[in-house]
């Protein structure tokens, strides 16, 4: 069977790494993506297993005049978490939840997803400045008095420009996101210097002709100084099984505050990692 690293095996795939591979300390379910993966303190044990949802599953809602997609299980408990998914340069939110699927993984562990809308030029993400930073803040606050959700446990990926916009956010309301997944996407305004030690997990393909991925090694570097992480990754290559020869997971900690910063590397992969199959 292939293991399809489409954008969305690669949302189930970063996601259940908070099992695997350890965040932090406390699990998803406790601030940080950690050892205990995501169903530790809140959330849905069961979820709905009857298959793939659609863009027409998904509430539209418009928050400050702009657009979102929200989906969450229909027996969703109290203090849930929060993933907040970003298209890249030119999409939207029906082209990001097409590629990712998050909502399958919503229904088996027990949180909401919001897809937003680019709202600068054609469709993009404010990567230097705090109007969508701001705009971010303000989604969660909307969740939270519609979903409950637990603001301690708010998530943030992106793919291209939206991961370029994870990064933004690490230095602008790192303070509000308990990790980063971002896909494709290093800053091309370089490293900021983030609010805080925060997990990370970079997922990239060395055959990127957008984001070349030359650039990505350093770019975790400065990150991995910045939050004292050992120089020396644990490398698990075949990630997450024997079926998967061409990806390699990288992991450097515990970092300050026992974060860890993550690197999965897609050998002979594109800027879009739905390019190719991984496997057989």
């Amino acid at each position: 069977m292939k293991f399809n690293i489409a954008l969305g095996a690669l949302a189930v795939l970063v996601a259940k790494t908070s099992a695997q591979w350890g965040w932090g300390q406390g699990g998803f379910n406790q601030g940080g993506w950690g050892q205990g993966g995501f169903n530790q303190g809140g959330g849905n044990q069961g979820g709905n297993q009857g298959g793939r949802k659609t863009i027409n599953d998904y509430k539209r809602e418009q928050v400050a005049g702009r657009d979102i997609h929200v989906y969450a299980p229909s027996n969703l408990s109290p203090n849930s978490p929060l993933l907040l998914s970003l298209h890249g340069m030119d999409q939207d939110p029906n082209y990001q939840q097409s590629n990712t699927h998050w909502e399958t993984l919503a229904d088996s562990e027990g949180f909401v997803v919001v897809y937003p809308r680019g709202g600068t030029g054609m469709s993009t993400w404010d990567i230097q400045g705090t109007k969508d930073t701001n705009w971010v803040v303000q989604i969660i606050d909307q969740m939270a008095k519609e979903y409950n959700i637990d603001k301690n446990r708010v998530y943030l990926s992106g793919f291209s420009m939206g991961g370029m916009f994870t990064y933004h956010a690490m230095s602008k309301i790192g303070d509000k996101i308990a990790a980063f997944a971002p896909c494709s996407g290093p800053n091309v305004y370089g490293a900021s210097k983030a609010m805080r030690p925060v997990p990370i997990f970079h997922v990239h393909g060395t055959n990127d002709d957008v984001l070349n991925y030359s650039q990505v090694e350093g770019f975790l570097k400065n990150y991995r100084d910045q939050f004292h992480c050992p120089s020396q990754a644990d490398t698990k290559t075949n990630y997450p099984n024997s079926e998967n020869p061409n990806a390699t997971l990288y992991s450097w900690g515990p970092c300050d505050k026992g974060v860890y910063v993550k690197h999965l590397k897609l050998q002979g992969r594109g800027h879009s990692p739905s390019a190719a199959d991984i496997g057989d």
